[in-house]
């Protein structure tokens, strides 16, 4: 090793000294150059910077591992750009200062296969050509992000992650989820495997998880899920967050039962046709079905008695009536936008008791009665519609907000009582009454 061609270089912030737990402590920045000198092949030199954490940049052999003494002893983080190994096993990073509980590695191509030392806290490796990633048993590791890579299934090192409490593993090409490769990590909260290429997802385990106890978020966003039976997320008894946006999804089946479940997103798949009936979700707040191909409102939902914001929006729905949500009696916002709805009945006793919020937008209605609203203050948004019958006199005093711009007949206040006052206007601008609404 030739130590000759490595410099070390100390500089102080201006002289700068600041005050920490009643002690002066010296603000420094070190770099460290590994020189072609040593290493007449290299092709680019080490370069290393030292502040609260390290940056080290086109590590390249292991000899660079040298680099690693220099880290102050108070650093807990180091941060490694372009790595230019395939490999770095156990040899190499389990030579960082035992100090050291985060490491991050980006934007290293040429990274195929990691060891994580024992004593890591957080690992994010972001940018690589990952396709296999090992743990020493009992791993301390608590949080662990991959990003763009190229892992094709959940690496099987992953039952020595045991304290392993956050995953995500994004941008990757995952083909396919077994849950059973979980079931060595009983502290597991937060599982994220966004935009993959998972095509199903099955839970072979045989035994009980510790994860069924502790997970609270489970997210599938953009992968290529075409079908999905809900029973199987029925183990997890702490869930809140279910997301299955993005995917390829034309059915679900099962009866869902998930006493902690407060989100669930569906949104943007091709379903034509939603059951909840048998469901039993009584935290349930937030349920998103929109952006789907749904004709038909989703089978049975006003069992989602708990349900305060339920998202329809940009499906097929050519006509609604507020009856048929009248039992969801916390349903506070309710989301129609862009279904071709031509026609809407809203003047009914049968009311959802709680609704605040209404959402029409880009529909194809040409009139609104709002002359009965049995609550106490309801918003409307009913913009870019093709209004052109509509009673302002006869509105009833609970219509609180309104709003119809981009209407044949223009009429929107912003205050409670303000439709008294308010000056209605048509619009010269709409005469193509069966021109569709700019719904992308």
């Amino acid at each position: 090793m030739c130590r000759s061609a490595l410099w070390y270089v100390f500089k102080t912030s201006g002289n700068a000294y600041i005050l920490n737990r009643n002690a002066f402590f010296l603000i420094f920045r070190v770099f460290i150059f590994w020189g072609t000198v040593c290493d007449p092949y290299r092709t680019v030199a080490l370069r290393m910077q030292c502040y609260h954490e390290c940056y080290i940049y086109d590590f390249q052999s292991a000899d660079d591992t040298y680099a690693f003494h220099y880290i102050p002893n108070d650093t807990s983080a180091v941060f490694m750009e372009n790595v230019l190994l395939k490999v770095m096993n156990h040899s190499i990073l389990d030579q960082l200062p035992t100090a050291v509980n985060v490491l991050r590695i980006e934007y290293s191509v040429a990274l195929k296969w990691i060891s994580v030392p024992q004593n890591l806290y957080a690992v994010e490796i972001i940018g690589t050509s990952l396709e296999r990633i090992d743990f020493k048993a009992n791993s301390a590791v608590k949080m662990l992000q991959i990003q763009v890579c190229d892992l094709v299934k959940v690496p099987p090192a992953m039952e020595n992650a045991e304290n392993l409490i956050v995953l995500e593993i994004l941008r990757c090409k995952l083909l396919d989820l077994d849950m059973a490769s979980f079931c060595e990590n009983p502290f597991l909260r937060y599982i994220n495997l966004k935009d993959n290429r998972i095509r199903y997802v099955v839970n072979t385990s045989k035994k009980h998880c510790g994860m069924y106890n502790t997970l609270t978020h489970f997210l599938l966003q953009g992968n290529r899920l075409t079908t999905v039976n809900m029973e199987q997320w029925n183990v997890f008894v702490k869930l809140d967050t279910l997301s299955l946006v993005q995917n390829r999804i034309t059915s679900i089946s099962g009866q869902l039962v998930q006493h902690k479940l407060q989100t669930l997103s569906l949104h943007m798949n091709r379903l034509k046709h939603i059951s909840t009936c048998g469901w039993y979700v009584p935290s349930l707040k937030k349920v998103d079905f929109s952006r789907n191909q749904l004709t038909v409102l989703p089978e049975c939902i006003n069992n989602l008695t708990s349900v305060r914001k339920l998202s329809l929006g940009y499906n097929r729905l050519a006509n609604f009536s507020i009856e048929s949500v009248a039992g969801m009696s916390n349903m506070t916002e309710l989301g129609l936008a862009c279904n071709g709805l031509t026609a809407i009945l809203l003047n009914s006793v049968l009311f959802p008791p709680k609704l605040a919020k209404l959402d029409v937008t880009k529909n194809y209605l040409t009139s609104l009665d709002l002359t009965f609203v049995p609550v106490k203050a309801l918003e409307v948004h009913a913009f870019s519609n093709l209004i052109s019958s509509f009673d302002v006199n006869g509105t009833s005093p609970n219509v609180s907000h309104a709003y119809m711009l981009a209407n044949p007949f223009c009429c929107s206040w912003e205050m409670p009582f303000e439709w008294e006052h308010v000056e209605c206007s048509c619009s010269h601008t709409i005469t193509n009454r069966k021109a569709s609404p700019h719904c992308p």
